[in-house]
């Protein structure tokens, strides 16, 4: 009887197992689901800021209705783009009033044209969601780009971007060794020295949700009480206002969101952008404090499949990395890579606080606005 040797039986082993081959592909990335309809539209491979998002190959038919307060270059050259991607038309209704937006869908009701409401604040986006103005939206893709933190717990909305609440300070006046917490900037050493939007203005209600949040009620209103005393300057109807009063040397720091002072140094002079510098403060609980550029499904709309396309086309790697960079914000989707303006101005630990104890700290905060005349 002939006998095999070991190493003869290793050898016709290996032979066999690789002519036969294995399921992976060759470049050893997953293979696509087989459920999904257009398995190589969208992907979260790696991109650069210029890349784009290849067509669908069967086009659809349809117009989707986006209420938004906002309407930049991005965002309509992104819809156009959308356009081309998907075949669904995009018909946008602007205005820069996010709580009039959310006021208008509130009063049609049912019988409102709005398929989705695009917001720069969470805040917003979370009293449409209380008013009932909203509903799920079952994107597994889209889930799949954007974490859980950044997106609503029922599915009725996801985030776009994130912007953080920045310190732009003068750097002659003003050395990193002040600069620590949101709440000192409270203390009488900034007396007639602090320039910050309207207590009306969403960026400021969030940050001062977020004091309320960590610290208690007592605390918080002698916070917010000393952030008025230290004004340089009434409160500013605008980020801009304020950081166009900051950059004429009419007070030495501005409260402000990444977004607003992106677009405010992009557009500076030299001389402007040499005398300021960006800090990222911390809140009590030792994070800074963040907001949400976010998209929401409305309750009217009866077109879910392309609404989900929407936000999926919107939240992709490629799309997210052109989109942050031109709103001067920190990508939904972590895959993709900080702008490289806000990378400059170094790193942050973001506050992990839900958006929605957020949102439950605005009637409260608001009351302390009115107390301490902010």
């Amino acid at each position: 009887m002939f006998k095999y040797c070991p190493a003869f039986l290793f050898c016709l082993f290996v032979l066999i197992f690789t002519a036969c081959g294995t399921d992976a592909p060759a470049d050893n990335k997953p293979v696509a689901s087989t459920t999904s309809p257009e398995p190589a539209a969208i992907t979260n491979e790696p991109t650069t800021e210029t890349q784009t998002v290849k067509p669908l190959a069967k086009k659809l038919d349809g117009t989707l209705t986006v209420y938004t307060d906002q309407n930049e270059t991005i965002d309509q050259a992104l819809f156009t783009e959308f356009e081309a991607f998907s075949g669904i038309k995009i018909k946008v209704v602007a205005e820069a009033d996010s709580r009039a937006l959310v006021q208008r869908l509130k009063k049609e009701g049912q019988s409102s044209p709005a398929d989705m409401i695009l917001l720069s604040s969470m805040n917003e986006l979370n009293w449409a969601k209380a008013e009932g103005l909203l509903q799920k939206l079952i994107s597994v893709r889209a889930e799949a780009q954007i974490p859980e933190e950044y997106r609503d717990e029922d599915r009725h909305w996801f985030g776009l971007t994130r912007n953080a609440t920045v310190a732009v300070y003068l750097k002659e006046q003003v050395t990193t060794e002040q600069l620590s917490y949101y709440e000192y900037l409270s203390r009488q050493d900034w007396k007639g020295k602090l320039l910050l939007p309207t207590s009306e203005h969403p960026s400021m209600v969030s940050l001062l949700a977020s004091i309320l949040a960590w610290d208690d009620l007592g605390r918080a209103e002698d916070y917010f009480a000393g952030f008025v005393s230290n004004l340089a300057q009434p409160a500013f109807a605008s980020e801009a206002a304020a950081l166009a009063a900051l950059a004429k040397e009419e007070g030495v720091l501005a409260l402000v969101s990444t977004r607003a002072a992106g677009q405010f140094l992009a557009a500076a002079t030299p001389a402007v952008k040499a005398k300021l510098a960006v800090f990222y403060p911390k809140n009590m609980g030792g994070a800074t404090h963040f907001d949400l550029t976010g998209i929401g499904f409305c309750k009217s709309s009866q077109q879910p499949d392309l609404a989900a396309k929407l936000v999926e086309f919107l939240s992709n790697k490629a799309i997210q990395a052109r989109y942050s960079a031109a709103k001067f914000a920190y990508p939904a989707n972590t895959m993709v890579q900080t702008p490289s303006l806000l990378k400059a101005w170094g790193t942050y630990h973001g506050d992990d606080l839900p958006f929605t104890k957020l949102y439950q700290q605005q009637a409260q905060a608001k009351t302390l606005f009115k107390k301490v005349g902010w």
